[in-house]
């Protein structure tokens, strides 16, 4: 009996097919190159395969779009050709006849298999389905279909055993007791008799067990109502998935089974999962706004007392005519700084209206508006050092003497670097360091170098009039140290 499997199977490769219905295991360099190539081979089809499904993806993709520009184009056209002169009549037959046309291509798109061309994960699921893995044994599987493949022969070589063992007339079973007997009564002789009377014993033991053993997988085979085709058909679909998903046993397949039972439980449960997303985004931001409300408040309630502070920091670095204003809103929405929208409103003259401070200041005012509002937030914040790079930019004289003062005041806090070049506020720093270039080696480097009491005052001298020898200059850097 030759099954639709074996003739499939013939074509692939006929040595392997008469090896496996005659239950031979061939061996060789010939056969282990042809097991070589036949995995070669296997794994070229299998990239044919996944190319093709790719292909096909693709094809069914890009024929979505095509049908989107079609109905776009065909939409246009006819609408273009509707001129006022037409009937009303004719335009209702125009969409009516463009209606039922997309029905009937929505129609054959629901019934084409492109989910199948797609290899979605319910498709692939619905494949695993088709076996049940419940104490599924492949090994088993092979040896009952190679066994119902040579049912015939089985049954004749098994038959032909219990016949020789158990005929009606002096069988081998009944030759070797008699033997055993007559053996018996001289085993007492010798040692050597006695060990020869007990390996017969075994040996007729043995020949006992396998004649039961043949009659009872005869009686299992005889009376066995499996079908060999249904057997062989589970098994091909195994060692398909097998080869379709490149594992090589069920317990891999039963593990790549779970995976996509979750896929799809997770795609089924996705509405929920939304939802749920949902609530929790609602309470975040219930939570959210409730706290940014709060500090919204606190922001608010704090204001005046800045402003305050900051108009009295910019009198005293020689803006007493300007005034610094808050101007503290409420967003619709939270932004990354909470509901908060804040603007620095500046006039520099009284009288004047106050405009957005980066609309209207000058460089030197925007250097004190920044100084003050540090030296503010130094008495708040638990700061160990802060530092400030060329914050004096755009200020000169006695300005910079009170900018000096102010950062001088912050120092005993925390710690204060300047970054300047100004010798009214290099003056005041209790260490001085000087940035300088040299060249060494074609190359030029950057040093820093700590001044003694000396060199500060050549240092001064020179910020204050470009030469540390003018006596003048010295004398002047000498008064700010001091």
């Amino acid at each position: 009996k030759v099954s639709a499997s074996d003739i499939e199977r013939h074509t692939y490769c006929p040595l392997s097919w008469a090896l496996a219905r005659d239950g031979k295991n061939g061996r060789g360099e010939a056969i282990s190159a042809g097991r070589e190539k036949h995995a070669e081979i296997h794994q070229k089809v299998s990239g044919f395969k996944q190319k093709q499904n790719e292909l096909k993806r693709a094809l069914v993709i890009w024929s979505w779009w095509f049908a989107i520009i079609i109905i776009f184009i065909s939409d246009a056209i006819i609408f273009m050709t509707i001129s006022n002169t037409r009937a009303p009549e004719d335009v209702a037959r125009y969409l009516t006849i463009l209606a039922i046309v997309w029905l009937f291509l929505g129609l054959i798109a629901v019934y084409l298999p492109w989910r199948k061309w797609l290899d979605t994960p319910i498709q692939r699921s619905n494949e695993f389905d088709e076996l049940n893995f419940d104490n599924l044994n492949v090994e088993d599987l092979d040896n009952k279909v190679k066994e119902g493949d040579n049912i015939d022969q089985i049954k004749e070589i098994l038959s032909h055993i219990n016949n020789e063992f158990n005929t009606s007339e002096i069988g081998i079973s009944e030759k070797i007791s008699q033997i055993i007997k007559s053996l018996s009564k001289v085993a007492n002789t010798s040692s050597r008799l006695n060990d020869l009377t007990q390996n017969l014993s075994l040996v007729n033991e043995n020949l006992n067990q396998i004649v039961n053993d043949s009659e009872s997988i005869l009686e299992d085979i005889s009376n066995s109502n499996e079908n060999i085709d249904n057997l062989r058909d589970t098994l091909d679909k195994i060692y398909s998935l097998q080869n379709k998903h490149k594992v090589d046993s069920i317990d891999k397949l039963l593990k790549l089974k779970q995976d996509l039972a979750n896929k799809i439980s997770s795609h089924d449960n996705l509405d929920l999962e939304i939802e749920q997303l949902e609530v929790k985004v609602k309470l975040l931001n219930t939570d959210l706004l409730l706290m940014a409300n709060k500090i919204h408040d606190k922001r608010k309630s704090i204001i005046p007392e800045f402003e305050i502070l900051m108009n009295k920091n910019l009198s005293e670095l020689g803006m007493e005519k300007s005034n610094i204003k808050i101007d503290l809103s409420k967003s619709d929405t939270i932004q990354k700084n909470g509901v908060s929208e804040g603007k620095f409103l500046f006039r520099s003259v009284k009288g004047n209206h106050y405009n957005e401070l980066k609309e209207i200041a000058s460089g030197g005012e925007i250097s004190r508006v920044m100084l003050s509002i540090k030296s503010i937030l130094s008495n708040f914040t638990k700061l160990s050092s802060i530092i400030f790079d060329e914050i004096d930019t755009g200020i000169s004289g006695s300005v910079s003497s009170k900018v000096a003062e102010l950062m001088k005041y912050m120092s005993d806090k925390m710690q204060v670097i300047v970054i300047t070049h100004t010798p009214q506020v290099a003056s005041k720093g209790d260490f001085h360091f000087k940035v300088y270039k040299r060249e060494e080696n074609n190359k030029v480097i950057t040093d820093v170098k700590l001044l003694s009491d000396k060199e500060r005052v050549n240092e001064i001298a020179e910020m204050l009039s470009g030469d540390k020898s003018n006596k003048s200059a010295n004398e002047l850097a000498n008064e700010l140290l001091n």
